[in-house]
């Protein structure tokens, strides 16, 4: 049985801002921006305001919870920055 991979959406904005930062990252031979690219060209695109709940878009803080972690949640926010790459 082939693996499934979980479903990839994104608002324009932001599948724009991480095409340019994989496609960099691309030509700096960086091992994994293939994979990333992969995913962003599977990905479906919505509109800010209407993806689901459980869709973050950049530049937002979330909370998680990690099954089986001795700390029940965290908190983080995704930043993208044009010279740095995304930051977590």
């Amino acid at each position: 049985m082939a693996n499934r991979r979980p479903s990839v959406l994104m608002t324009p904005y932001d599948h724009r801002r991480l095409m340019r930062t994989a496609q960099e990252l691309a030509e700096q031979a960086y091992p994994l921006a293939a994979q990333l690219l992969e995913e962003l060209r599977r990905a479906a695109l919505c509109e800010p305001g209407h993806h689901p709940e459980d869709v973050f878009t950049l530049n937002t803080f979330l909370t998680y919870r990690i099954t089986g972690a001795s700390i029940a949640q965290h908190a983080q926010k995704v930043v993208m920055t044009r010279s740095s790459g995304p930051k977590i």
